[in-house]
């Protein structure tokens, strides 16, 4: 018997989007894991960094089921400084590696594991015993080919259930019993094809509901919790070819779960939205070229507040925002990152903004890459010198540089404890140093000061979100799409003032 399965095998002649500013260049992690199809990051290790999870798919088109060879769950410690410790393996009992997720599955306030694989059927867990050290593979179940695996608390006991798509059984849970133990398979969604599904409170009713989609019939939907029994599939879209990746968030900030759908079969991505009570509006189509889509996520890449989708397919691509719900044209992340698996989100910087990490495919197969996130919004202009602390203040800023949304926030940091200041702008950059100042003033012309008492930067960190609308110059001024504005700190150091380095924002 030979093993025939679905493989995305991607074309290189499609056209990918212009490239946005919102991530460094890849970092390489690993070359040494063999077919990595997903990666995640997960605090295994309790020192607070995420660390790096991967399962592997070894199996290709044709192999004899007689001859497979093991996959790989492994992980690396985050070291901080971005850098990774060697892998670490955590199981080879695995067969056609495809599901993964992390999620404190005993209630003893560590980060266990779960995976699916298709050939083997295996359902599983992995329970940290503190510190990244695992347990043998412990198998919940074995349905027929599983895929997508996640948590949620179905039937509202307070702990965390399993729920597993099946190409061939469609959609089921399994309870958790505490202790690590879980019950039989209880269905959901019968004698679908699920490759993926997100559980939500659709109807805002308290409780945990799933949206699916039917690969082969091609539709998604959505099933009603009734406490622990679930009720019939209610179809959002009669006709969504090939749905792989479906998720939910709360794309326009009302509060409920609206849903993005992936589908391979005419290459878009999709969104819904929660009308309330279990309705959803019509489809908006928000990328009508995601070529051979493995993935999409909706995350805070751009550092501006709402929930942005990236999309991995043949380009790594995201798109903005731009509040309510409305998002723009599709822009690559990077075209560094070719053919990309699955993606996800995680600060592995600790830096407060979402990095994402994904498995290329490759032809050595055998990447996992790290994209920093720099959406943080201006360009530093001008240094600062060291205070009485031995360091330079900085500032920085987050949020978006349209001058419309008008949502800039300033970060000021490594100034003096205890100690106060206030923010500078202006549209002229000039370098000199004012008398009693040990700093660089890197400001000129008209300088509007932020230096109202609600308006002042404390201690050593305090930020300051900026009014777009009225910049107090003399007179004050509004900021217009295609200015450049500087903005600086000034700050008591002792008997003497400093300053922090000088930040350039184009506003678009």
């Amino acid at each position: 018997m030979q093993v025939s399965r679905l493989r995305l095998v991607p074309f290189l002649a499609f056209a990918t989007p212009a490239v946005a500013q919102v991530v460094a260049p890849p970092l390489l992690i690993s070359d040494t894991t063999e077919d990595p199809i997903a990666t995640i990051g997960a605090d295994l290790n309790g020192d607070g960094r995420p660390d790096l999870v991967t399962i592997s798919d070894l199996i290709e088109p044709g192999d004899a089921v007689t001859n497979l060879r093991p996959d790989e769950l492994s992980w690396r410690e985050n070291l901080g400084n971005a850098s990774f410790g060697p892998k670490r393996i955590i199981s080879t009992s695995i067969i056609d590696g495809h599901g993964l997720h992390a999620a404190d599955l005993d209630g003893d306030g560590d980060v266990d594991l779960l995976t699916t694989s298709g050939v083997d059927n295996k359902v599983a867990w992995y329970e940290n015993q503190q510190q990244g050290t695992f347990l043998p593979q412990a198998i919940i179940d074995r349905p027929n080919w599983p895929s997508e695996v996640d948590t949620a608390d179905v039937d509202g006991d307070l702990d965390l259930d399993v729920l597993v798509g099946d190409v061939r059984l469609g959609l089921g849970w399994y309870e958790n019993l505490g202790g690590g133990g879980f019950g039989p398979r209880r269905t959901i969604l019968s004698n679908m094809c699920i490759i993926s599904f997100a559980p939500a409170d659709v109807d805002g009713d308290g409780d945990i509901d799933v949206v699916a989609g039917d690969f082969w019939l091609s539709n998604f939907g959505w099933s009603e919790n009734l406490g622990g029994t679930f009720g019939p599939y209610q179809i959002i879209e009669p006709l969504l070819y090939s749905p792989v990746a479906t998720r939910q968030a709360d794309l326009d900030g009302d509060g409920d779960p609206d849903i993005v759908v992936a589908s391979v079969g005419d290459g878009r991505i999709s969104t819904y939205e929660n009308l309330g009570g279990g309705s959803f509006g019509p489809r908006t189509v928000i990328h009508e070229q995601a070529s051979w889509v493995w993935d999409t996520r909706a995350g805070d890449i751009d550092a501006d507040g709402d929930l942005d989708i990236v999309t991995s397919a043949i380009a790594l691509t995201y798109n903005e925002n731009l509040g309510n719900g409305t998002f723009a044209p599709p822009v690559a992340v990077s075209h560094q990152v070719q053919n990309p698996l699955r993606v996800a989100f995680s600060d592995l910087d600790l830096d407060g903004d979402n990095d994402l990490v994904t498995t290329p495919f490759t032809y050595d197969e055998n990447e996992i890459v790290w994209l920093e996130n720099v959406a943080l919004a201006g360009v530093s202009s001008c240094d600062a010198l060291p205070n009485s602390t031995g360091l330079p203040g900085v500032l920085t800023a987050r949020g978006s540089a349209n001058a419309i949304r008008g949502d800039l926030v300033l970060q000021a940091s490594q100034m003096i404890p205890f100690g106060f200041g206030y923010a500078i702008v202006s549209r002229d950059l000039g370098s000199s140093m004012p008398p009693g100042a040990a700093g660089i003033l890197c400001l000129t012309g008209n300088v509007g000061r932020y230096n109202r008492v609600t308006e002042m930067l404390f201690g050593e960190m305090d930020e300051l979100e900026l009014d777009l609308e009225s910049i107090p110059t003399n007179p004050p001024a509004a900021v217009l799409a295609g200015e450049t504005w500087h903005f600086q700190a000034w700050y008591r150091d002792g008997q003497a003032s400093n300053f922090t380095n000088s930040l350039s924002v184009g506003f678009h």
